[in-house]
């Protein structure tokens, strides 16, 4: 056979999935397996259920062990993409400093390349999905945290420090500047899934275990006074951000991702009213075309590029 094929990984803290490509042709999934992210039990458990599920799709394949070429993974937290190092994992026990990429080597054989699970989707939608064709894309997450991943004249930029995108972190009003919002960050925890939920249940005690954001957006949906200014509020906030990146980076689109972009409207309507109020260039403002498979395509696509 003189096929040569890929490996994807996309670590997740709840699911991990594993994905068999042909080189060069990484948005073109062929095999697949998912299992069970072991969070608490560390990276080398982890690697042992790895390696069961590459076997997995390359038993399903009936491919040989030697046509594999090289593996691409993305990662939950900030990444060292350089050396494939997990740099701070917060929903992984174990992985801060883990040399991930080595690790692949070393038990595979094979080229590795580690990145930021959002750095990852953002170079999936901008090569194969919403982006396709752009000068310069930002992808923005919205779900239970928020995230950016931006591409710039074809190049993920991922800063010094590799932090460039950790939009949880800007704090898009003056009355927050002076507080503590660690670990999440201030937009996290007032417009995010996370912050929602919290917003919520402060209202709400006694049955704080069963609140989700999905209640508080239900709620304004219905008319509820508060659970509407909770929702406006964040609306409000995210808007910000996005004039901010707006003024900063001028990207030629902006794809927005995670159930709560995907699924809240008022949000994403939101951010495209007060930017064109705000800002001389709008970019346009889209919804993601790969969803879940952005970062799976996005790491397929680094090893591959590497490898081509």
């Amino acid at each position: 056979m003189d096929k040569h094929f890929i490996v994807g990984v996309d670590i997740g803290g709840t699911n991990t999935r594993v994905a068999l490509a042909l080189l060069g042709q990484p948005d073109q999934i062929l095999e697949h397996h998912t299992f069970q992210t072991p969070a608490e039990e560390g990276p080398d458990h982890f690697l042992a259920m790895l390696e069961q599920g590459v076997q997995h799709c390359i038993q399903q394949a009936k491919i040989p062990q030697e046509a594999i070429k090289g593996i691409g993974c993305a990662l939950p937290g900030i990444t060292n993409a350089h050396t494939g190092t997990a740099l701070f994992v917060s929903n992984l026990r174990g992985w801060d400093g883990f040399h991930l990429a080595g690790e692949l080597i070393q038990r595979f054989g094979v080229h590795a390349v580690v990145d930021n699970d959002v750095n990852a989707a953002a170079l999936g939608e901008f090569r194969y999905g919403a982006g396709k064709g752009s000068h310069s894309l930002i992808y923005y997450t919205i779900s239970t945290g928020i995230a950016a991943g931006i591409v710039l004249e074809g190049k993920v930029w991922r800063g010094f420090n590799h932090g460039a995108g950790e939009l949880g972190f800007f704090v898009p009003d003056p009355d927050h500047i002076d507080s503590d919002w660690h670990p999440n960050g201030c937009l996290e925890l007032t417009s995010a899934g996370v912050g929602l939920a919290k917003q919520w249940k402060k209202l709400h005690p006694g049955n704080e275990h069963s609140i989700t954001a999905v209640d508080v957006f239900e709620a304004a949906g219905n008319g509820d006074s508060k659970a509407l200014k909770i929702v406006e509020r964040a609306a409000d906030y995210l808007a910000l951000s996005v004039v901010a990146i707006c003024t900063l980076i001028d990207p030629e689109c902006i794809v927005f991702s995670g159930s709560i972009a995907q699924h809240q409207s008022i949000l994403i309507d939101r951010c495209r009213e007060v930017a064109t109020i705000q800002v001389p260039s709008v970019p346009s403002m889209v919804l993601s075309e790969l969803h879940g498979d952005a970062p799976m395509i996005g790491a397929l696509a680094r090893i591959s590029e590497e490898l081509s």
